[in-house]
């Protein structure tokens, strides 16, 4: 005699299924979400610049972390709240026991890296720190600070910084993503080399502008913290 039951086992079966493909949904668009921040330094290792793309991410971040939210939020109701209740022992309370529990533990794994790539921004400057020693100065080099404009979060000023550093002419780089600043240190045998660093930043997409230029003396030679 067929239970009762089992019709709503296997109505419940779809409802599971849309809760899945509903949190796939929200995984992807947190992934996209923080695209504006791990697509720079995904481009970096292969040479290639991504800040038009990044500022498009960038531009709609809310609207993403919006789907997230909202596709994460409905496929908890139909895992939890919308799939077919039945009486213990019944057909559908045994039926695929362990499917159902997969289905459950795979909605919270997907939680967890939802909310890890929608915070990416927040935490990315810890995952990459500035672990190179500081440059020592010598007298008559110069310490420039350059306004920038164009980055999305930390990933773009660790991108920018590396960029820098590797111009020709430049003892040691820093970027603020906070300040929007560059500091850049170049050597005093190097006059062309603010020039190069101006076009490093413009390579990467964004505008620098030269707000002061300040001449190393003898009394900072001392290294830099």
């Amino acid at each position: 005699m067929k239970d009762c039951c089992q019709v709503s086992d296997s109505a419940t079966a779809p409802r599971t299924r849309t809760g899945v493909v509903a949190a796939g949904g929200a995984l992807l668009s947190a992934i996209a979400s923080s695209a504006c921040c791990w697509l720079p330094l995904l481009l970096l290792a292969f040479g290639a610049s991504a800040t038009g793309l990044s500022a498009w991410f960038e531009r709609y971040r809310p609207p993403f972390l919006i789907a997230a939210g909202l596709l994460l939020a409905f496929s908890f109701y139909v895992v939890y709240f919308r799939a077919g209740r039945c009486e213990p022992g019944s057909a559908c309370a045994t039926a695929k026991p362990r499917s159902r529990r997969f289905t459950k533990a795979m909605l919270w794994i997907s939680t967890v890296f939802i909310v890890a790539f929608a915070a990416f921004p927040k935490y990315v400057g810890a995952l990459l720190p500035d672990d190179r020693p500081a440059a020592s100065e010598s007298v008559g080099a110069r310490t420039v600070l350059y306004t920038i404009e164009g980055m999305t979060c930390e990933a773009c000023a660790v991108t920018l910084r590396e960029k820098l550093r590797k111009v020709g002419g430049v003892q040691n780089a820093s970027v603020s993503y906070s300040d929007r600043t560059a500091t850049v240190v170049f050597e005093n045998s190097a006059p062309d080399a603010p020039a190069f660093a101006a076009e490093a930043i413009e390579a990467l997409g964004y505008s620098g502008v030269e707000v002061t230029t300040r001449p190393i003396s003898e009394n900072d030679q001392s290294p830099s913290k």
